[in-house]
């Protein structure tokens, strides 16, 4: 069996990796303990099918941190939906920027299966402006429409990606 005192470094390595950015708005107790219960759940439903335990376990810390940040988002008064859709796009970007392969590999399972929640039409306009670094003006012209319905079906798919992180 699996012990979680063995591997509360990883929970560490997890929140500087992934989290350090929201050190300044959250308690780094607060993440770690939340890691911690992701740690635990990771060696309670660990299989060796599953491959290695520090890849599984580091995907359980990482989503319990992340339920735990989207659920206070979602839970303070004075989060607006701009503020939400921010966080969210900040966090595809922050996974899309990582130079280990292996992450970049798992950063990019996750970022396609939140883009599998919005339209084609606003999963194109997302991958051109996010991905392919595009300005709004150019994609305008790529489809012959305005920038600004560019950004407001950006920002529909944004808004359909930050429910579905809310349900995580």
């Amino acid at each position: 069996m699996i012990r979680p005192e063995d591997h509360l470094k990883l929970v560490s390595y997890v929140i500087g990796k992934k989290f350090s950015n929201y050190l300044g708005n959250f308690e780094y107790d607060d993440l770690f303990q939340m890691g911690c219960v992701g740690l635990i759940k990771a060696c309670n439903t660990y299989d060796e099918k599953r491959g290695v335990f520090s890849s599984y376990a580091f995907m359980n810390i990482w989503g319990i941190i992340l339920k735990y940040i989207k659920d206070s988002l979602k839970n303070a008064e004075t989060v607006s939906l701009d503020d939400l859709i921010n966080e969210n796009t900040r966090l595809i970007e922050f996974y899309l920027v990582d130079d280990n392969s292996f992450e970049k590999v798992e950063n990019m399972i996750l970022v396609n299966e939140l883009l599998k929640e919005t339209t084609k039409l606003q999963r194109k306009y997302i991958e051109l402006y996010y991905f392919e670094d595009l300005t709004l003006k150019e994609i305008g012209d790529k489809f012959n429409t305005t920038k600004q319905a560019i950004d407001f079906t950006k920002k529909q798919g944004l808004k359909r990606i930050a429910r579905r992180c809310e349900r995580l």
